[in-house]
């Protein structure tokens, strides 16, 4: 059994029971999207038997597609910015015609 499916079986067996902490508190953005916690981390890592998330990463991404070294990634945006460059990029959308209940034309497709 693959290293992965035995983590995962671990995860489910282990997270009945478990519950959201209660003073977890998801109110603003950098609360809903930071991530974990690094004693919420280290019982990750205990869980599935690694002693860091570098040696998670060796043991679940496989060697041929696993990139070596830091990202070159521009500087993150702040949230008003992202939504304004979404916005920008919805807006060169073309909405065509819509089709959907047009009717059904019976045709053979070879």
């Amino acid at each position: 059994m693959g290293f992965a499916k035995v983590a995962s079986e671990k995860l489910l067996n282990q997270a009945e029971g478990m519950k959201v902490s209660e003073n977890m508190e998801l109110k603003n953005f950098a609360d809903r999207h930071i991530g974990p916690s690094s004693d919420q981390i280290d019982a990750m890592l205990k869980v599935v038997d690694c002693d860091s998330l570098d040696s998670l990463v060796e043991n679940t991404v496989p060697s041929d597609i696993l990139v070596e070294g830091l990202l070159d990634l521009d500087k993150a945006g702040s949230e008003a910015e992202v939504v304004e460059r979404l916005r920008a990029l919805a807006s060169l959308n073309k909405p065509g015609k819509s089709y959907i209940g047009m009717g059904y034309y019976p045709a053979i497709t070879p």
